[in-house]
C-alpha cells in the first residue's frame, strides 16, 4: 500500500498519474472546480482544474483536449507573469490540468484585503500585468476573459490566469477581426454590445478597468444591475470619456487608465504604446519620482508666476496711489 501525501493535514481525494489530487477546494471556474494537488516527481503543491469529460476515452478525445485553445496557449506562451502549465491527464469523467499553485489569492482578494492601495503599488501591478500580455502578444494571443478573478498572486509575484477564451489570432492582432462574444461583462469593452469586430485591444480595456478599480475600491459600472443598464452606460462613453473620482492620484496613472478606456479602439492605447511608456520602463518608484519632479517644477513655476501676479498688482496699486496724490496736488 502506497504511503499517504499530506499537505497541512489536508485528505487525498485521488491518484491521478504522476499527480495527488487532495479534497482541498481552491474555487470555481466557467467549465470546472479547481483542488489542491501535489506533483510526484517534483513534490511540489500545484492547482489542478477538474473538468467533466463525455464519456469517450480514445486517441481522437485525447487529440481533441491536447489541441484545445487553453492547453495550446499556455503549453506555447511562457512568462513569469503567467499561471505555469505542468501537464493534463484524461480519464473517462473527468479532464485535469495540473497547473501552477499561488498561494497569495486572487487580485480580488487583494484588494479586499488593502482598500487603501498606494501609486507605487499600483505602478508594480500595472508593470507585472503587462509584462505577462508582452509575452501573449509576442505569440498573438487574446486573453478575452481579464478581470481581478483571474489575475492570481504567489509570493508577491503577479500571475494572469484562465486562458479558457484565450485564443491565438491569425495575421495582425491589433486589427479588428473577431465578433465571439466572449469575457466577464463589467470588464468588457463596448464593441462587444455594438455587435462590431474586435481586436486584440479587448483586454487592453479589461486592464484598464482592473487599474480603475485598483485606484478607486471600486468597479467601473459600480451601480450596473443587469445587461441593459451595461449596454447604455458603455454606450455613453461615445460621447463622452470615462469619469474619474475626485482624487490624489498621481496625474499619468489616470491619463494611462483613460487612454485604455477610450470607447473606439483606433483611439485607444495600444501593447506596443503600453511597452514603451515609462509607467512600464521605469521601476515603479523611479517613475513616480519622475512624475513628482515634473509636478514639483510646474507648481514653482505657477507659485513664480503668481508671485509675479502679486508683485505686478502691489506696483499697479502704489502707482494708483502716487496718481491720485498727484491730481489732489494740482487741484
Amino acid at each position: 500500500m502506497s504511503k499517504p501525501y499530506k499537505f497541512d493535514d489536508i485528505s487525498v481525494g485521488k491518484d491521478v498519474g504522476d499527480y495527488i489530487i487532495f479534497k482541498k477546494h481552491l474555487g470555481r471556474g466557467k467549465c470546472g472546480e479547481v483542488f489542491l494537488g501535489k506533483s510526484k516527481k517534483l513534490d511540489i503543491k500545484v492547482a489542478v482544474k477538474q473538468s467533466k469529460n463525455n464519456g469517450v476515452l480514445s486517441q481522437e478525445r485525447l487529440n481533441e483536449i491536447m489541441n484545445s485553445r487553453e492547453i495550446q496557449v499556455m503549453q506555447k506562451v511562457k512568462s513569469e507573469n503567467l499561471v505555469g502549465f505542468y501537464d493534463f491527464k484524461v480519464s473517462q469523467n473527468h479532464i485535469y490540468l495540473f497547473i501552477e499553485y499561488c498561494d497569495g489569492g486572487t487580485l480580488t482578494e487583494f484588494m479586499r484585503k488593502n482598500p487603501n492601495i498606494s501609486d507605487e503599488q499600483i505602478v508594480d501591478i500595472f508593470q507585472q500585468i503587462a509584462k505577462g500580455f508582452q509575452a501573449l502578444y509576442k505569440e498573438n494571443v487574446i486573453h478575452r476573459d481579464l478581470k481581478p478573478d483571474n489575475i492570481l498572486i504567489h509570493q508577491n509575484v503577479i500571475k494572469i490566469a484562465d486562458f479558457g477564451f484565450a485564443r491565438f489570432v491569425e495575421g495582425n492582432p491589433e486589427k479588428a477581426g473577431m465578433y465571439t462574444l466572449k469575457g466577464t461583462p463589467l470588464y468588457v469593452p463596448p464593441q462587444i454590445f455594438d455587435d462590431k469586430k474586435y481586436s486584440n485591444q479587448f483586454d487592453i480595456w479589461s486592464f484598464g478597468c482592473i487599474l480603475y478599480e485598483l485606484a478607486f475600491g471600486r468597479n467601473i459600472h459600480e451601480s450596473i444591475l443587469d445587461l441593459g443598464q451595461l449596454r447604455t452606460r458603455l454606450g455613453s462613453f461615445k460621447n463622452q470619456k470615462v469619469q474619474f473620482p475626485k482624487n490624489n492620484r498621481n496625474p499619468k496613472i489616470i491619463q494611462m487608465i483613460s487612454r485604455m478606456l477610450e470607447y473606439y479602439e483606433e483611439n485607444r492605447i495600444t501593447w506596443p504604446q503600453i511597452f514603451e511608456n515609462e509607467m512600464f520602463l521605469k521601476s515603479p518608484k523611479q517613475f513616480l519620482e519622475i512624475e513628482n519632479e515634473v509636478q514639483k517644477k510646474d507648481n514653482n513655476k505657477f507659485q513664480e508666476k503668481l508671485q509675479n501676479l502679486k508683485i505686478f498688482t502691489q506696483l499697479s496699486e502704489q502707482f494708483e496711489e502716487i496718481k491720485q496724490k498727484s491730481i489732489k496736488i494740482q487741484l
